[in-house]
């Protein structure tokens, strides 16, 4: 005799047809108004129509319960897996099989988690697939904002961006919009079917948690040939966004470079050692801008085509002047990387994959250009026109010397541009802060404007310039341009200022980053892809120049990166470059310039990922890992020769 091993019904049922009649109308009018597709508004009707009004009644023999239910928590999972991707405008298809199989084993881990807790397998479906889509949605943003995917230190930004995403129109992408009508769908489904008899609640929860711990255990072993993608959104198209975001999470601590001995870098510091400098002349008063997303778009290939000229005076500047391009790390976002390389002299290249040290790192006093120029009897300040928490500024100022900083409420905010302090006024603040701090003696002061931040879709903020002669209307790019138009006048009467000073003065300028501005647009100004390493790192070239009112040499550099340019504004003042720069110039000489994803080898005239170092380069860049590791994290044993500052 043959003993049935389960029984069941469907039911169609009222409540759940005038669901599923409710939810057919609003994803197809959804689809329509908000994806602009009729066609996937009537796939999403019939889906609805077909799906939700029914109820499943099955009970199954224990015997073969958990292979049922394991096996409809795998399909879910595989299911998430395929809207999340749907949600980054990715067909999960496309996946390498062992990145798909990884990327449901990471759908199924919070599944499991939560059944191990609650024991109930619909809650735990729905928890773990909304946590995933959650975080794939706020990827969705950051990338449209900002051109590059979600790193598990944006998770630290929360604050900055609150303070930031109120510019912002909200858009939704069709893409989000039909991934989560696929939840809504699955979600339904997930509910029509009963949960399972749970009787032994202790072995339903070790169940639960082998399972766990079996899936971590793949998802480390089988992921350990997966190299993480951080460029644009690479990521997502070769790992899969949750892969690629979660394999980060291996590189969050900073582990201690192999061989690193702080007795061999007293050692190696003994010879960057030089006699006191007993100069008694007069140093120059430093004024250094970095510029929010000011850009000189040429370096993509071509100059933008427009009606009227967009730098007009930053490109006249020839005399006493020094110019050129450096690498920035970021691109689009995460100014204070580019803050951080400047100042300290240091590179992301050694942090976890979208680090941002200011909020993760510097906790302690640190070795600055405020220091430097501190120790040279310089009034050190710092300046920015937006909120003292933004990347955790207010405190990070303090630790990287600065005696004075002010911020936007000390602003009047009489000159603003859409919402932010227009470059114009921040530059009469300077010198307003200038003529009381020079009163004293030398000054450094150094600010971050706010104008050309994004968004770039205001609006009332008409553009003044336009473009000519594109496939398309790039609405932003024109914004964009419209606005780095008026920082470079407003810079022409910085100059003019400082011109007419007595006293010797040095003004410094470099962008932080390139705009997050249409792809295309981009791509058309670079006449086609940016394919190759050297291509990537034309869109993290930003313009510098260091200005004086006496005679300094002219000079134009090509291509260095912000974590050597003190050294720059150093020599134009006079100042001998203190050990830890004489440690950077000698490092320039055999690696011109680098970023936080290449660098440039002098042996191949290329840029070349940091696994394909040649043996001189390794070398120096080994010194230079150990030098930065001393300074940020070992603060104890702190070599007092390269950063003379007390942790």
């Amino acid at each position: 005799m043959i003993k049935s091993f389960w029984k069941g019904r469907i039911l169609l049922t009222r409540a759940r047809l005038i669901t599923a009649a409710v939810m057919a109308l609003v994803s197809l009018l959804l689809c329509i108004w908000v994806g602009g597709s009729l066609k996937a508004g009537i796939v999403f009707a019939i889906a609805y129509l077909a799906v939700v009004p029914f109820t499943v009644r099955i009970e199954f023999s224990p015997r073969i319960c958990v292979a049922v239910y394991s096996g409809l928590g795998l399909g879910f999972a595989a299911f998430t897996l395929l809207m999340s991707q749907l949600a980054v405008d990715q067909l999960v298809i496309n996946l390498p099989i062992l990145r798909l199989l990884l990327g449901i084993v990471i759908c199924l881990i919070p599944m499991l988690v939560c059944y191990a807790i609650s024991l109930r397998f619909r809650l735990s479906v729905l928890i773990g697939s909304a946590m995933c889509m959650i975080l794939t949605s706020v990827n969705t943003y950051v990338y449209l904002f900002r051109g590059n995917e979600l790193t598990p230190a944006d998770l630290l930004s929360v604050g900055t961006a609150a303070n930031v995403m109120t510019e912002y129109t909200f858009s939704i992408p069709k893409n989000l919009l039909f991934a989560w009508l696929l939840f809504i769908l699955m979600a339904l489904f997930l509910f029509a079917i009963p949960d399972p008899r749970v009787s032994r609640r202790l072995w339903g929860r070790l169940s639960g948690s082998a399972a766990t711990l079996l899936c971590v255990g793949m998802l480390i072993g089988g992921s350990m040939g997966v190299t993480v993608q951080n460029w644009q959104n690479l990521g997502s198209t070769n790992n899969g966004f949750l892969l690629n975001f979660v394999l980060q999470l291996r590189y969050v601590l900073v582990t201690e470079p192999e061989g690193y001995d702080p007795a061999e870098l007293d050692e190696f510091a003994a010879g960057y050692v030089r006699p006191k400098d007993e100069t008694t002349g007069e140093y120059p008063d430093v004024i250094v801008i970095m510029n929010e997303s000011f850009a000189d778009l040429s370096v993509l290939g071509s100059e933008p085509n427009t009606d009227t000229p967009l730098l007009p005076f930053y490109r006249s500047l020839s005399e006493n002047t020094i110019k050129g391009y450096a690498l920035s790390s970021v691109l689009g976002g995460r100014t204070p990387n580019s803050e951080f390389e400047f100042l300290t002299g240091h590179t992301t290249a050694f942090l976890p994959t979208g680090s941002i040290p200011y909020q993760q790192y510097i906790q302690d006093s640190q070795y600055s250009v405020a220091t430097v120029l501190a120790d040279y009897g310089y009034s050190v300040m710092a300046t920015h026109p937006n909120d003292g928490d933004n990347w955790m500024r207010e405190s990070v100022w303090a630790d990287l010397g600065f005696e004075r900083y002010t911020f936007v409420e000390d602003y009047p905010g009489k000159d603003l541009i859409r919402s932010y302090v227009s470059d114009a006024e921040m530059y009469q603040q300077v010198i307003r802060y200038y003529e009381e701090e020079s009163k004293t003696g030398n000054v450094f002061l150094f600010g971050v404007t706010m104008q050309n931040h994004g968004p770039y879709d205001y609006e009332d903020f008409p553009a003044e310039v336009s473009l000519r002669g594109y496939s398309t209307e790039y609405p932003d790019a024109e914004q964009y341009l419209t606005l780095i138009n008026r920082s470079d006048a407003a810079l022409a009467e910085l100059i003019a200022y400082f011109e007419q000073s007595e006293r010797p003065v040095v003004v410094m300028m470099f962008g932080d980053h390139l705009p997050n501005l249409s792809q295309d647009f981009y791509e058309e100004l670079h006449g086609g892809g940016f394919g190759s390493a050297d291509e990537h790192m034309l869109q993290y070239k930003v313009p510098f120049m260091i200005w004086a009112n006496y005679d300094i040499e002219e000079t134009f550099v090509e291509c260095t990166s912000l974590n050597y340019l003190s050294n720059y504004l150093y020599e134009a003042m006079g100042i001998p470059l203190p050990p830890y720069n004489r440690f950077l110039a000698e490092l320039e000489e055999r690696i011109p310039a680098m970023n936080a994803y290449y660098y440039y080898s002098v042996e191949k005239n290329c840029f070349l990922p940091y696994a394909e170092l040649s043996s001189t380069a390794a070398e120096w860049i080994d010194w230079y890992k150990k030098l930065q590791y001393n300074c940020l994290f070992d603060v104890k044993r702190r070599n007092q020769i390269f950063f003379p500052v007390d942790g």
